[in-house]
């Protein structure tokens, strides 16, 4: 055997086992958590199944930011692709990197990896359509399609719809319009008398809800003067 060949045989290596990349768990993961899995696989010595990565050597590896690191450093940990030994610290003198372990390898005294990896299956998807949607079921009394069709839903609504209350189908459940709009032409002098007692910015404003209502009431302000 030549001496490179010899030489390409012992170097360092990662391995993904066709029956890895076939299992479900690996499937589920996300391109930036298959990237890490190399990441942590190529750290791996063959010896002491010791993985020392920290959060920012995970960045710099995978060339994202701090949030998508930790997202695929945690999908490797649920799938079951890694075990946290101890996590990182900053309360020592020097600075401590998170332990993990690749349990795709025997861990202390086992004589065989436990690969929880290959049992992983996906969650079972909920069949409720209603809980998937952020607002379902917060509407007790009717939708706006219920209203327009004139359903037995929209007509338990408590305060109508609102074609309703343009219609003058279903007064407002306070008062009527009238209740709100009849003001005497009386008020509206007493208001103004008031008015000019304000100041110049207040009685410019008072003055133009005058008009206003003279707009709509000429023929009483006429009576009262």
């Amino acid at each position: 055997m030549s001496k490179r060949a010899t030489k390409r045989k012992g170097e360092a290596h990662v391995r993904l086992y066709r029956h890895e990349l076939e299992c479900a768990a690996y499937r589920s993961l996300s391109t930036d958590a298959r990237a890490l899995l190399v990441e942590f696989r190529a750290l791996y010595t063959g010896q002491e199944n010791r993985v020392f990565f920290a959060v920012r050597d995970m960045m710099a590896s995978l060339g994202v930011a701090q949030r998508r690191a930790q997202a695929a450093r945690d999908e490797l940990l649920d799938r079951g692709f890694i075990r946290m030994l101890s996590p990182g610290a900053f309360t020592r003198k020097v600075r401590h990197a998170a332990e993990y372990a690749l349990l795709s390898e025997c861990i202390g005294n086992e004589h065989k990896a436990e690969k929880p990896y290959m049992a992983w299956r996906p969650p079972a998807p909920n069949g409720d359509a209603s809980k998937k949607t952020r607002y379902a079921g917060r509407l007790p009394t009717g939708s706006r399609g219920d209203y327009l069709k004139g359903s037995e839903k929209g007509k338990k609504a408590r305060l109508g719809s609102r074609s309703e209350y343009l219609n003058g189908s279903k007064p407002p459940h306070s008062g009527s319009q009238d209740d709100y709009t009849d003001i005497s032409a009386r008020h509206c002098l007493n208001f103004l008398e008031a008015a000019l007692a304000c100041e110049t910015g207040s009685r410019g404003r008072a003055a133009f809800l005058i008009l206003l209502l003279a707009a709509h009431w000429p023929t009483e302000l006429e009576v009262a003067a």
